[in-house]
Formats: structure tokens, sequence, C-alpha cells
């Protein structure tokens, strides 16, 4: 009956994980649109420009800057429209509904605090969300602005440049683009999920990536999956692979964690479900197994497996 635990948690959360990659489709459409607007409103700057062949110093250098302002805008806008939040409260209820059902038990709610800096808290390949939106704001700004400057020398009428900056746009930092916002919401995702098992310290005792396996996956992912980790990111397992950030592990990542169970226990080494609990810290094992039971424990008394047994 354990295991049948958490094939259910496996599998809905699987289902939920479709879920979100369907989310994340929805956002980069969202962020796609913003820079749709973002490259017409820039072709109108341009047109009304004119002949750029004969302008001024001064006048090229505050059209660069009115450009490296409306594409800074027009990239905090394209984040705007993803709505991440409505992604954290949706990722949020999957992942308790998820435990919910598997389990039967009441499933606690992570605290405000802790939903809503799930987007602050976001790294993608070690560095912050909002950094890379900075970062490809830069980018995007860079190539508008280079394409200007090499029309300039080559005399070319503000048409051609024009065509020239919506290439770019439409290729380049459309590409980039798409790319950042599904693996932001999957990165999101990851952290909130994270808040909810914490949450659950009574249900939960660590986690496990599933990797999804086909002729797509990269070495990464399937190195670590069905790798294992107490609630605190620590190694338990055969094999001993750092948590880091967790998942994405690398540019549309499709792996995602899952919750392993008090049920699933019993396939942990004691030395490995020893660990799991002493990550728990002091209040929340006296909490969860009651202070006798968890001195006892400590002082070697009673075995693991005992003090996971008094857990109901």
């Amino acid at each position: 009956m354990e295991q049948e635990h958490q094939d259910d948690i496996n599998d809905s959360a699987t289902i939920s994980q479709l879920v979100v990659l369907g989310l994340a489709y929805q956002a980069s459409a969202a962020a796609m649109r913003e820079l749709a607007a973002l490259r017409d409103r820039l072709t109108a700057m341009l047109l009304a420009q004119g002949s750029l062949a004969t302008a001024s110093r001064p006048t090229i250098v505050n059209l660069v800057e009115s450009i490296n302002a409306v594409v800074a805008a027009g990239y905090t806008q394209s984040i705007e429209a993803m709505d991440l939040q409505s992604i954290v409260d949706s990722v949020a209820k999957m992942t308790i509904d998820d435990l919910a059902s598997s389990t039967g038990k009441e499933i606690a709610t992570p605290g405000a605090i802790a939903t809503s800096s799930a987007i602050q808290n976001t790294l993608i390949l070690g560095a912050g969300l909002y950094a890379w939106w900075n970062h490809q704001a830069v980018d995007t700004a860079f190539r508008v602005t280079s394409a200007i400057r090499a029309g300039i020398v080559a005399r070319s009428e503000i048409a051609e440049i024009t065509k020239s900056i919506r290439t770019e746009i439409e290729t380049s930092s459309a590409r980039s683009l798409d790319t950042l916002a599904k693996t932001a919401v999957l990165s999101v995702a990851n952290e909130v999920r994270q808040a909810v098992f914490l949450a659950n310290q009574g249900v939960v005792i660590g986690k496990m990536q599933i990797s999804i396996l086909d002729s797509a996956t990269t070495l990464t992912c399937r190195t670590y999956a069905n790798a294992k980790w107490d609630l605190a990111g620590n190694p338990i397992g055969f094999k001993k692979l750092a948590f880091g950030s967790g998942t994405p592990r690398h540019w549309r990542c499709r792996s995602f964690i899952v919750p392993l169970l008090f049920a699933d226990a019993k396939g942990m080494s004691t030395s490995d479900l020893g660990r799991a609990i002493e990550s728990m810290g002091s209040d929340k094992a006296r909490s969860l197994f009651g202070a006798g039971r968890v001195a006892k424990w400590k002082s070697g008394e009673i075995t693991t497996q005992e003090l996971l047994n008094s857990v109901r």
C-alpha cells in the first residue's frame, strides 16, 4: 500500500507537469505578443526620423537613448504579461491537491510569504529571473542600435534599416525570449513545489527528480533521473548528485521534482532516512514524532524505523 501512495503522487505530479508545460507555452505566447508590439513601436520611431544618413551626432545619441528606454519598457511589459503570480497560485494548488489525493491527509498551504517570494527567489542556471530579463533587454537594444549604426555607415535608406531591425527582433530576440519565458515558468513552478514540500514535512520526507526519457533528453537529465534528496537538498539513495536549485537543469528542460512520501521511506537506507529526519530541524521533528521519541532516537534507544513508525 505504501508504494501505491508514491506511485499515485508520481502519476498525479506528471499530469500536473503537463499542465505546467501548457502554462509555459501560454506565458511565452503572451511575452511574444509584447515583443511584437515592441517591434512595431521601434519601427514607428525609426520611420518618424526620416533619413539618418545626414543626422547629426546628438540626434543619433538621443535616438539610441530613446531606443534603450523603449526596449527596457517593452521587456518589462513582456514579463508582466506572463502573469507569473497566477502561475504560482495554480502550481501551489495543483501540488497541494496532488499530495492530498495521493495520501488522504490534510495538506498545509505554504504561507503567503513563501509563495509570493517564489518569483523573486527563482534562479535560472544560477542567475535570478529578473537578471535574465534585463540581460535580454540589453541584448535586444544592442542588436537594434547596432543595425542602426551599420545602416548609417552604409548610408542605407531608413526602410532598409527598419527591415534589418525587424528581422533581428523576429529571429534572434524572439527565439531567446521564447526560451527564457518557458524556462522561467518551469523554474517558478519548481520554487513553488519546494515551498509546498517544506510546509508538509509530516507527509513529505524528501524529493526525487522525474526525467522524461526519450530521444530529446539531455545527458544531464538522464543522469539525474530518479535521483533523490532530503528536503534540505542532501543526496539520499545510490545517486549522490547535488540538488542545486533543482529543475529545470537546462533551457527548455522538461524534468520536474516530485515529493518523496513517508510511505516511501522503506525504500531508503537507515542512514539516508536518518539524515532526512535530521534535515527537518529539531522543532519540526519533535512536532511530528513527539519530543520523547526524538530524544530516544537521538540517544539510540529506538531505531530510525521505530521512530518513523510513530507517524500515522
